[in-house]
């Protein structure tokens, strides 16, 4: 399982990379917060994938622990970073969040807080998944959708993280849901 994991992060990685840096326009100054937090949330979302797929229960327990360490260094990379520099459509001015900067901190906010209390057992399975479901949309449709339809505007033709990562997820969800 070690080398499958090191795939997963090491395919993070270079997609990251060339990416946002040799095709895009993100400076090597941004490499260890912004990028590395693309790095730790599409590998989260890879391996809830490898972990649905999985026969192995020990396993499954130890990816499951990746994905919540991985989302948690996400959530605070993504509150360090959360200013007009990086995110100018977040904000209006100096008046604060924009509507497209409340859902996406709403979405992902509820997202995090429905997967705490999954662990929890607070919800019945099938409300659980729809929820996400439904916040996950929230969160990634909101803070991407304008680059997802402009594939011309990839860097070097490829997919935005934000994209792949809800198709990923879409994936998931039918999975589980079986």
């Amino acid at each position: 399982m070690k080398w499958k994991l090191g795939v997963i992060f090491a395919f993070s990685t270079i997609y990251a990379i060339l990416r946002y840096h040799v095709f895009g326009p993100v400076l090597d100054k941004d490499l260890f917060l912004y990028t590395l937090n693309k790095i730790f949330i599409f590998s989260a979302v890879l391996i809830m994938l490898y972990r649905v797929i999985s026969r192995y229960s020990k396993e499954k327990e130890l990816l499951r622990k990746w994905i919540l360490v991985l989302i948690s260094l996400h959530i605070i990379l993504s509150l360090l970073l959360v200013r007009p520099y990086y995110f100018p459509d977040f904000f209006l001015n100096e008046k604060g969040f924009s509507f497209k900067g409340n859902l996406v901190l709403i979405g992902g906010a509820i997202t995090a807080i429905l997967f705490l209390f999954k662990e929890n057992n607070f919800f019945p399975k099938i409300y659980f998944k729809y929820l996400v479901l439904i916040f996950i949309t929230i969160h990634l449709v909101s803070m991407g959708i304008d680059g997802w339809l402009k594939p011309w505007n990839w860097h070097g033709f490829m997919p935005p993280i934000t994209l792949l990562s809800y198709l990923i997820f879409i994936i998931w969800f039918l999975i589980k849901r079986k």
